[in-house]
């Protein structure tokens, strides 16, 4: 099944290497594209890669067993020492790169030729896209640096293939957000709602997001949901 061969593939740490780059990647490219482009294109493009770094960054999260609930065992001496370990490189990373960022707002306001945002929106969507990249900054360290946990086919199935990293009752939120998503489009498109005429890419995105999201990130190993 689909949910143990992810399970199999996150425990290794090639794997959550790998699932280390599609968390970062996509985030790169949202950037690169909202810098070049403001098309309905560039904006359905972006919508896409959001998507596949966050269920990246939810695969990555399920292997390390940082989802929610207790933990399904207690950590033993080697992964407590990980986890330290990456919860001090990020925050060494973190504390550095806002003196860099606190710089580069002081040298932008006083030269003027160095970008700054020129919108309220610009500025809600900086902070934004600095606060997600600081709170996915431990995860990825986790990943990244994690020694493998190998599976044999006797093997208990890992929590990422059992459990999901997703609460029943924050499912039907994110369902309920992709049918407002889709329709807030839909009235968009049609003309009904004249100021989401020019957002009906970045709601259609949305809606796929959230449509998309609940259901990969829900399934379980039997078939069943919760």
């Amino acid at each position: 099944m689909v949910p143990l061969a992810l399970s199999r593939f996150a425990a290794r740490r090639r794997g959550r290497r790998m699932l280390v780059v599609a968390v970062w990647a996509p985030g790169l490219a949202v950037l690169c594209i909202r810098a070049a482009s403001a098309t309905d294109a560039a904006k359905i493009a972006a919508s896409v890669f959001l998507l596949v770094g966050g269920c990246a960054f939810a695969l990555l999260a399920g292997s390390l067993n940082l989802t929610r609930g207790p933990l399904d065992r207690p950590l033993d001496e080697r992964e407590r020492a990980e986890r330290d370990a990456a919860y001090y490189t990020a925050f060494r990373v973190s504390s550095r790169a806002m003196l860099l960022l606190l710089i580069y707002a002081i040298l932008a306001d006083n030269l003027g030729v160095l970008w700054l945002p020129s919108t309220p929106r610009a500025a809600v969507s900086s902070l934004l896209a600095v606060g997600i990249a600081f709170g996915a900054l431990p995860v990825t360290v986790l990943g990244w640096t994690a020694a493998d946990s190998m599976l044999d086919d006797d093997d208990e199935v890992p929590v990422l293939a059992i459990r999901t990293p997703v609460e029943p009752w924050k499912r039907r939120v994110m369902f309920a957000l992709a049918v407002c998503a889709a329709t807030a489009a839909g009235l968009g498109a049609a003309g009904v709602v004249p100021a989401l005429a020019k957002q009906q890419a970045l709601l259609a995105g949305l809606a796929t997001g959230l449509g998309v999201g609940a259901v990969v990130l829900t399934r379980r190993v039997n078939g069943t949901r919760g």
